[in-house]
């Protein structure tokens, strides 16, 4: 590698052109970097020493260009500045005494050779090539003049434009729309043309001078066999320090020696990095860790540096040994980088999902930091990396959500029982322990435990709970007792580690979660902020001694510092306002909301909340009784038999047809019934046309049927409701859900069994009542949304609902926002997803009709108010409630009969169905 000292001058007056691959990072210099580019360049002299300012290291690829390996972020500022030279001076302010127009318009086009074109049709053939949107876009906005022209009409003084510039992107909502090296452009306008102020117009000339004659870089050009990726690594002394994933970046890269296939790499892969806000700051490193440990396990040992040695001599090294079994690595020389490039995109799909509160896996993964909340000192390094490993393996091999659901189930029941100590647990050597076990976990796949096993989740609840060593996962005996001794040692011991109380408040708040099924029921973090006061439900002693112990059951939380009561529904003048917000709570509800809180209710709240901690965090021992749901290549033809009765009505896409037996279900069967059934059942199985007509085919991928749950499923079944079904051809079955299986669903219609086949299901539908708030309705009166307070393991939140699925008693066939309403449920296949529809939607309404007159009504607003004989407040009415006809006698003292609806909390009462009283 010729190493020489290189003036800016001779850097820019050369005729190479420097070229910026696109797998090199992004500009990143902030104010940071270029105050101290600023400090040298007004601290300098033209007559003084050379200033080093770090290193230029390219490789040469033909007769005029060259590889930028390092020295992108201070080539790309240096040439900010010379075009601000040049703006400058063009613009007629700033003229040099020390040379004429003539002299410094040579030295422009011919030291900076961005104005330099070879031609039209390449028009990119800058001394400095910027590939990388939106790097480029930015950049050639500099270099082309465009963004000068919009400072300079920008109708300010121009120190004043460049200022506003800089200024814009300080703005949390200009961050993402305004690009570094604009920010760039716009800071040193300011700083130059701040200075041109002050010491006048020659000071331009000898700013670029300096920047030109004074400014050195030590220029080395590799040689064919000097290593790029080491020079890189070393070489960045200066600007914003290099990352491990930088030096992985540039490492990959460089190992594939044709530029087109870069290409094809970065923009299939490499991509998904750039561009990309959640890739900024140290997440990348973070990644990359996470990405080692997933794939190594315990070989992943982090007393090296990561990049160097854990991924080239562990990772690629044990990559690359298993492709050697490849025959197509014989015939592709790249077949190793392109696999590493794949599985680090993929890899980074699922950390982005992990770190995604949106997602379910994010939901999961924000589990793991609510523990690191409560417990300060809680390590548990390898629990992400396992996460990410476990959900990359479910995404490759499509696993069902609910197996998923069982396995993430597992591993949280397993995690946080494990944590109970200091009080709850004496046990305080569990966490390292269970970390080095999840390491272990992913080498021991395919061992103990297999991810690709149909009972992954019983497998691997039995490989936790085994006698090895480390592994403790706590049977119910020990939480409960846990459970009761934390309680008594808040109330007895003031001395009782914080973590413990933090973590009773941790079950009540999951607990209040899953009574509340609120998608936005607020954070852990804002919880245990709030409620930071514990308050005791004392019994009722009637004047004897209280020998109820303390416990969860007369434990509870609190906004404010509040005494001790014996009942929840006694009030004082002081303290109206705290009961007031206990009784909100619904763990204070759920043991009836006694009057006074006896032994026995709180021993019963105490059942209750125990029983919720079992659903929300099950024991060992639910996990491994459960048996896997059947898929259809174990279901026999003995077993469909001993169901339905052979022989067997199976009815495909516009055909039925008599079988002897069903061995295996074939996907264009849609249901089976028995053949001395079919006869009665024929007449009461309806085709929907509007289905029909869209000859829709067979589904040949499970992931994309209709995914109703089989939590969801077996709820509907506890309740007896009655279920719609509709196939993909549209016929329409009505009855109970019977047995629930991985491919199919047992109806009874009309008390005979009918097997559906899930990925010929379409539509689905219950009789069940929900209750629901109105979201919102649209101008037009036909359609709206219901937010749902609560539907059984079904990840839904906002219900669509439109005009025609409306009660007919609502007059105008709209529903005012805030209003409570009932339902029934309505689930469908749209693009893809799930799409739930509410169904004879009905207000829920205040007590039987009212009477009263209008108080008042602004006819150009269409509202006002009642004032009724029989209820306390005024309620507002709104012309949309009233028949079109009867509307121009809203009026004030005009006597109405309507309904009240019921609204959310804190919102004003609604009439509806108003009628007038002619």
């Amino acid at each position: 590698m010729a190493q020489t000292s290189a003036k800016i001058l001779e850097l820019f007056s050369n005729k190479k052109r420097y070229q910026i691959p696109l797998y090199q990072r992004s500009y990143v210099w902030t104010e940071e970097n270029w105050d101290a580019l600023w400090r040298d360049l007004t601290q300098l002299t033209l007559d003084g020493k050379k200033h080093f300012t770090g290193s230029i290291i390219t490789k040469s690829v033909g007769d005029e260009d060259m590889i930028l390996i390092d020295g992108q972020q201070r080539l790309t500022t240096f040439q900010v500045i010379f075009r601000l030279g040049q703006d400058l001076w063009k613009s007629g302010n700033y003229n040099p005494t020390t040379m004429t127009d003539e002299d410094f318009s040579d030295r422009i086009s011919t030291i900076r050779g961005y104005t330099r074109r070879t031609s039209s049709a390449d028009e990119d053939k800058n001394r400095l090539l910027i590939r990388k949107m939106p790097d480029q876009e930015a950049f050639q906005k500099v270099i082309s003049g465009d963004l000068w022209k919009e400072v300079n009409d920008s109708g300010l003084p121009l120190e004043e434009a460049f200022k506003s510039l800089f200024d814009k992107r300080k703005s949390q909502r200009e961050q993402r729309k305004q690009h570094l090296i604009t920010t760039a452009y716009g800071y040193f306008g300011w700083k130059i043309t701040k200075r041109l102020k002050e010491k006048g117009a020659d000071e331009l000339d000898c700013l670029l001078r300096i920047l030109e004659d004074r400014f050195h870089v030590i220029s080395a050009s590799l040689d064919d066999d000097d290593e790029p990726q080491q020079a890189y690594g070393s070489s960045n002394d200066t600007g914003v320090a290099l990352n491990e994933f930088d030096l992985l970046r540039n490492d990959l890269f460089l190992r594939v020696k044709d530029p087109e296939e870069q290409d094809k790499l970065y923009q299939k892969h490499w991509s998904v990095f750039d561009d990309n806000s959640f890739w900024e700051g140290d997440k990348p490193d973070k990644f990359l860790r996470d990405f080692l440990k997933a794939k190594l396990g315990p070989n992943a040992d982090f007393g090296k540096r990561v990049f160097h040695y854990i991924y080239k001599e562990e990772y690629s090294a044990k990559l690359q040994d298993e492709l050697k079994m490849d025959e197509n690595s014989l015939k592709d020389e790249n077949l190793l980088e392109k696999r590493e490039f794949e599985e680090l995109a993929n890899y980074a799909r699922v950390y982005e999902k992990m770190e995604n509160l949106d997602t379910t896996v994010g939901r999961r993964r924000q589990f793991y930091q609510d523990l690191e909340s409560i417990f300060e000192n809680l390590k548990l390094t390898n629990l992400p990396p396992f996460l990410l490993y476990l959900e990359h393996e479910f995404d490759r091999l499509e696993l069902e959500k609910n197996k998923r659901d069982r396995v993430y189930n597992v591993l949280e029941s397993y995690v946080l029982r494990c944590q109970f100590r200091g009080g709850i647990n004496e046990d305080n050597t569990t966490d390292q322990k269970i970390n080095t076990l999840f390491a272990a976990a992913i080498d021991d796949d395919n061992g103990e435990w297999d991810i690709k096993n149909p009972k992954i989740a019983e497998k691997f609840a039995k490989y936790l709970d085994s006698e090895a060593p480390g592994r403790k996962w706590r049977k119910n005996g020990d939480i409960k007792s846990g459970l009761r001794s934390a309680a008594y040692q808040i109330r007895f011991n003031p001395s009782t580690e914080e973590y413990v109380w933090r973590m009773l408040r941790y079950i009540f708040y999951r607990i209040e979660g899953e009574l509340r099924q609120d998608p936005d029921f607020t954070s852990f973090t804002i919880f245990n902020e709030d409620f930071s006061h514990w308050v005791c439900l004392k019994p009722l002693s009637k004047g004897q001694k209280v020998t109820i112990s303390y416990n969860i059951g007369n434990l509870t939380f609190s906004q404010r510092r509040i005494p001790a009561y014996s009942s929840l529904e006694e009030k004082a003048p002081t303290e109206e306002g705290e009961l007031r917000e206990l009784n909100q709570r619904i763990i204070n509800q759920i043991a009836g909301h006694p009057a006074t809180w006896s032994r026995m209710q709180i021993e019963a709240r105490e059942k209750e909340l125990l029983d919720c901690f079992d659903e929300i965090w099950p024991p060992p021992e639910y996990f491994m009784a459960q048996k896997s749901e059947p898929s259809t290549k174990t279901i026999t033809g003995q077993t469909w038999s001993s169901m339905i009765q052979p022989p067997v009505m199976a009815v495909s896409y516009g055909d039925s047809k008599e079988l002897p037996a069903i061995n295996t279900l074939d996907r264009n069967i849609l249901f089976m019934c028995s053949s001395k059934a079919w006869p009665e059942l024929d007449p009461y199985i309806e085709i929907v046309d509007d289905v029909q007509k869209k000859h829709l085919k067979p589904l040949q991928q499970r992931s994309k049927q209709l995914n109703i749950t089989n939590e969801f499923l077996s709820s509907v079944r506890k309740e007896q409701a009655i279920a719609s079904l509709v196939t993909r051809y549209g016929h329409l079955l009505e009855g109970t859900i019977g047995k629930i299986y991985e491919d199919v669903v047992c109806i009874e219609v009309r008390e005979n069994p009918v097997i559906v086949s899930r990925t010929g299901l379409l539509e689905f539908a219950t009789d069940i009542l929900y209750e629901g708030v109105v979201e919102n309705w649209g101008p037009d009166n036909l359609f709206g949304s219901i937010k749902c307070q609560f539907i059984p393991y079904m990840p839904v939140q906002n219900i669509e609902v439109k005009s025609e699925f409306l009660d007919q008693s609502i007059v105008s066939r709209k529903l005012p926002p805030d209003v409570k309403v009932t339902f029934n449920l309505n689930i469908i296949q749209k693009n893809g997803n799930l799409h739930f529809q509410a169904r004879d939607v009905e207000p829920i309404i205040i007590g039987k009709l009212h009477q009263g007159k209008i108080k008042f009504f602004q006819q150009r607003e269409g509202s006002g108010f009642i004032t009724p004989n029989d209820y306390q407040e005024e309620i507002y009415i709104n012309r949309s409630q009233v028949p079109p006809e009867d509307r121009s006698w809203l009026k004030e003292g005009q006597q109405v009969e309507f309904n009240i609806a019921e609204t959310i909390e804190d919102r004003r009462s609604v009439a509806i169905n108003v009628a007038v009283d002619k």
